[in-house]
């Protein structure tokens, strides 16, 4: 007689909490099936602009140490508002110097009217300045408008893009710009009570452009007299926000500074001019809309890198003509001049 092994009863109890979790299985994979396929309706509903805006969003999301969570939302919620929107413009048109010296890399003249490099990193043109003559001076990731009376540069122009790399190197020394006829030496600063302050940034170049790049950001071409409390404060976490926040963001952001030398706070014994302010201006042209930040910032600013609060210092781009004299995006029409630079933004980025 043959012996048969039964298999156990499953009990009911089981079969039935078995059936009940497929069925929430099921639940959950249709329910996320469905909240897919919603968010990319609406995703692929929105705008190209709207759509860059969204991925500049969850890019900052990612940036885990360098965005802080509540600037992403922030980015994906109001990006777009009180954006402009920007014809084509070329970001190195031509560029009339209005009797100005143009120099080389060598110090040799150019003609009058130049070209600029297809990389030369302006936006919509050079700022003009009626008021008199400056020398351009076009380095690797950065242009000099170079004030030869004040022995100063009236604005810097350069542009950062979204990098990643680690900068283990700074040059110790500030060099002398031997392609100008009578350049300051870094000498002309030591005992002033003035840091030798720079305009294009020594660490947003490097981390963008490389080494070479960056010892030219230490020529006394890219030097302003800065109190230490404001080239060590505010100015430095500027400097930070742009090229680790804003250039990771975006992209690509493109930055004019300088000083305000209508108002002076003295002059070095060496005939330096020492600006009572400095400007900056940040513009963001991602997802055919350009926006724009700009600021201004006090001589004797006491506001330390860890505490500045930013917005304080904002301030609209025709603030900054008024006081500068200069032209900012003279290759915008008239129209997209006048809507992006007559606003203050109540806050940064």
């Amino acid at each position: 007689m043959s012996k048969h092994k039964h298999k156990p009863k499953e009990d009911t109890h089981h079969r039935t909490a078995r059936a009940r979790r497929g069925g929430l299985l099921h639940l959950c994979v249709g329910l996320l099936a469905l909240l897919v396929a919603l968010v990319g309706t609406w995703y692929f509903s929105r705008t190209s602009a709207e759509r860059g805006c969204i991925q500049d969003a969850w890019r900052a999301l990612r940036m885990r140490g360098e965005v802080p969570l509540r600037e992403a939302l922030s980015d994906w919620f109001s990006r777009g508002r009180g954006s402009v929107e920007v014809p084509s413009v070329p970001h190195a048109p031509a560029v009339a110097m209005q009797g100005g010296l143009v120099l080389d890399d060598e110090g040799k003249p150019l003609r009058e009217r130049v070209t600029l490099p297809e990389n030369a990193p302006v936006y919509a043109g050079m700022p003009h300045f009626p008021e008199g003559d400056l020398t351009l001076l076009v380095n690797r990731a950065y242009c000099v408008g170079y004030d030869e009376i004040w022995r100063l540069p009236r604005w810097v122009a350069y542009r950062l893009m979204r990098a990643t790399g680690r900068v283990e190197w700074r040059p110790k020394e500030f060099q002398e710009d031997s392609r100008l006829p009578q350049p300051v030496l870094s000498a002309d600063y030591t005992g002033s009570g003035y840091d030798r302050g720079h305009l294009a940034p020594s660490w947003g170049i490097a981390r963008c452009f490389g080494r070479e790049a960056q010892i030219e950001t230490f020529l006394m071409t890219n030097v302003v007299p800065q109190r230490h409390e404001l080239n060590d404060g505010a100015w430095r976490a500027l400097e930070v926000r742009e090229a680790r926040n804003y250039a990771g963001r975006f992209g690509e952001i493109w930055v004019m500074a300088g000083p305000v030398v209508q108002q002076q706070a003295g002059i070095l014994r060496t005939g330096i001019l020492v600006p009572a302010q400095f400007y900056k201006i940040i513009l963001d042209a991602g997802h055919g809309r350009l926006r724009v930040l700009a600021f201004l910032f006090p001589q004797e600013c006491q506001d330390s890198f860890d505490d500045v609060q930013l917005d304080n210092y904002l301030t609209s781009v025709d603030r900054v003509e008024e006081l500068t004299g200069l032209d900012f995006f003279p290759e915008l029409p008239e129209d997209v001049q006048q809507a992006l630079e007559s606003k203050t933004p109540s806050r940064i980025w």
